[in-house]
């Protein structure tokens, strides 16, 4: 959500219309109470469903935190107006084959000596309360086939076919779930470890061991592309598991991978096979007979069924596609790479297999890419290539070839057409660009970078994600790409809606504000980021060391509520002409640290502060400002609380400031408008016996 009238019609988001604009901008915080991400179910409306989103990367914690939902519900903390609660994985077969609500409850209730009878008295009763007091939580959006998302039992009660006022918790990748965001109650982004978490998690693991624990923060700390993965749960404990194995830290998420399959290869042959082998393997390829052929039996299987949306196996198909499992005793679960799984099914309990993680799978279907023919490989890049459900395989698959494959260069340039080597259709989207430019400076392949950077995407100077969720890794990309060319000047980075986080901005951080690139960028949009005050001083150093002109920050709740925010107004270097901080809840001694440095600024012409909730506490420091200022054109304060008092002094503040050029006040009755109206009639015959004809403009 941005700032009502502080950004184009065409970008504003649209307002949901059962909540009011407050209420709106009062939700839009960082919160890690369950309770409180739940709230819009306890708050029934009848003018949207009932329905939030929970969005975050592979390994962030999606899954944990529906189970934690599930667990808080059981102990009454949570949920407390529904008295029934469903966890459903959707990729679960048994969950993707259900047709009605009598398999849905058949489904928790299998061994139970339940009638049929009873069974549908009780679908037929939750149908007929429409759902009314029940929640149903569903983990894994992205992992349920197309077809499903739109058509039968599962669909029909996301897109409320059936149980209309039932609760419902949808988890999701980013990806796949955009289409939803304009039918939900409330979206949750899961933004991971901060820097603290990370700290703690492992000075609490190696406790102890500082020693170790201060060497692997110092590790992650001066390796930047490793830091961005640390706020990913799973890659951290992944990372913290290879270095109390003594296994030589990565420096890529592909890397990172790699060393955990091996790593869990060796341990489960050295475990349950009762192998041992002469040396830790920490390369596929590297493996012995018959291993190897089993893990490459294992990725063509997980190329296979990533191309039909399959995450789960039964165990003949795992016998099927891998029959070297027979020739090793314990190796049916891929060598630690694959968990049974029981499903109590509506006809039979059942046993299935699923990767230990999807990025696992991921992992071997882009190590299997890497190992076909010429034609296989040019076939599965024409067919998948920057799918959305292929994303990040194929991110691996460049990780692991350096992007130095023929077969992909041929692709990539339309088999040689392209004089650049990267054909325009590959140089569209600037999401792409940069994950593709990041792959290429890693491999140190300064030919390609070029093309990526000089195309004609970026040709105007502006870096427009606008809506894109960017993960650490993603902001790294784009900070990569920002500091390629030394001395660059860029017209805009917009960066709305992206859902950066404190930790997004550090990494902006450190990469913008060090004179060493010497980047400026005239407008900088970071409105709705989830920004908080802990990015206060990164926001103020980057405006002022990359010389930014326009600067948006609306809807982040809590950012500017520190000095350091102020510091690029009071600055003498400060070159900022406009600032927009709306719906950010300023607290009043917040915006008398902004009003002080007001007084003493000469560049800003244009502030926004709308929708902050700021009342008459501010008054006398917006009144000395408003005296002592001979720059600022343009206030906007609609959406604050002022009295008519307030009104009075701000208006008699302005009598001699011949600058200000547009007024906007808090909506009054009309008694007060025509008051208002008079002054300002007075105030614009004041101006002009003194000299000047420029007519101060009030509005609402």
């Amino acid at each position: 959500m941005s700032a009502i009238g502080d950004q184009p019609a065409a970008k504003r988001p649209k307002l949901r219309n059962f909540v009011s604009l407050s209420e709106c901008l009062k939700r839009s915080k960082v919160t890690k109470d369950v309770a409180e991400i739940l709230a819009p179910l306890e708050e029934p409306s009848n003018k949207l469903p009932l329905t939030i989103l929970i969005e975050g990367a592979p390994g962030i914690g999606k899954t944990i935190l529906l189970k934690e939902i599930s667990y808080k519900w059981a102990n009454k903390e949570v949920l407390l107006n529904s008295e029934l609660v469903f966890l459903l994985c959707l990729r679960d077969p048994d969950v993707q084959s259900m047709k009605n609500l009598d398999n849905l409850i058949h489904y928790f209730y299998p061994n139970e000596p339940v009638a049929k009878e009873l069974v549908h008295h009780c679908a037929k009763y939750l149908l007929n309360s429409d759902g009314k007091n029940m929640t149903i939580l569903f983990d894994g959006f992205d992992e349920l086939p197309e077809h499903l998302q739109e058509s039968g039992f599962i669909a029909n009660i996301f897109k409320r076919r059936i149980l209309p006022e039932c609760g419902i918790v949808i988890s999701s990748r980013p990806h796949a779930s955009a289409h939803l965001h304009e039918n939900v109650i409330g979206r949750v982004d899961i933004l991971g470890f901060s820097e603290d978490d990370r700290k703690h998690f492992i000075q609490h693991s190696l406790e102890g061991e500082p020693e170790k624990a201060d060497k692997l923060l110092s590790y992650i700390k001066t390796h930047p592309n490793i830091g961005s993965l640390c706020f990913v749960p799973f890659n951290m404990t992944v990372l913290l598991y290879l270095y109390k194995q003594g296994i030589g830290l990565p420096n890529s998420s592909t890397e990172l991978y790699s060393l955990f399959i091996c790593l869990t290869i060796n341990r489960h042959l050295a475990t349950k096979c009762g192998v041992s082998l002469q040396e830790d393997i920490t390369d596929i390829k590297s493996l012995p007979s018959p291993y190897k052929h089993i893990i490459e039996q294992l990725a063509i299987l997980s190329l296979k069924a990533l191309g039909n949306n399959q995450l789960v196996f039964t165990f003949n198909e795992i016998k099927a596609a891998c029959p070297d499992f027979d020739v090793v005793s314990g190796a049916i679960n891929g060598f630690g790479l694959l968990q049974a799984v029981e499903h109590s099914g509506i006809t039979q309990t059942a046993m299935s297999l699923n990767f230990v993680h999807f990025s696992v799978q991921e992992y071997l279907a882009a190590y299997q890419v890497t190992c076909l023919s010429p034609t296989e490989e040019r076939t599965i890049l024409k067919k998948y290539f920057w799918d959305k459900n292929h994303l990040n395989m194929f991110s691996m698959y460049v990780g692991l070839t350096k992007g130095q494959r023929t077969c992909f260069k041929q692709f990539l340039s339309d088999n040689g057409t392209a004089e650049n080597g990267i054909a325009d259709r590959f140089l569209e989207d600037q999401m792409k660009c940069l994950q593709l430019f990041k792959c290429f400076y890693e491999a140190n392949d300064k030919e390609m970078c070029t093309a990526i950077y000089n195309a004609d995407v970026f040709s105007s100077e502006r870096i427009d994600l606008d809506g894109n969720t960017l993960l650490p890794n993603d902001i790294e990309c784009l900070t990569i790409f920002l500091t390629f060319v030394p001395h660059k000047a860029w017209k805009l980075l917009n960066l709305a809606y992206c859902m950066i986080g404190d930790v997004g901005c550090q990494i902006l951080y450190r990469a913008l504000v060090p004179n060493v690139h010497s980047i400026t960028i005239e407008k900088i949009e970071l409105w709705d980021n989830l920004l908080t005050s802990s990015s206060d001083p990164f926001i103020s150093s980057i405006v002022l060391s990359c010389c930014t002109r326009m600067l948006w920050v609306s809807i982040n709740i809590g950012l500017g509520e520190t000095e350091g925010f102020y510091t690029m107004l009071a600055e003498s270097s400060s070159v900022l002409e406009a600032l927009y901080i709306g719906a950010c809840d300023l607290p009043t001694a917040s915006a008398a640290i902004l009003f002080k440095a007001l007084r003493k600024n000469d560049r800003l012409k244009r502030l926004s502060l709308r929708n902050n909730f700021i009342n008459d506490g501010i008054i006398d420091y917006m009144s000395q400002a408003l005296r002592d200022n001979k720059c600022l054109q343009e206030l906007y304060l609609r959406g604050n609380v002022f009295g008519e008092e307030a009104s009075d002094e701000i208006l008699y503040a302005v009598q001699d400031n011949f600058t200000l050029k547009v007024l906007e006040l808090p909506d009054y009755e009309e008694d007060i408008k025509e008051n208002i109206k008079r002054q300002e009639l007075f105030i614009n015959e004041h101006r002009k016996t003194h000299g000047c004809n420029a007519q101060l403009k009030i509005e609402y």
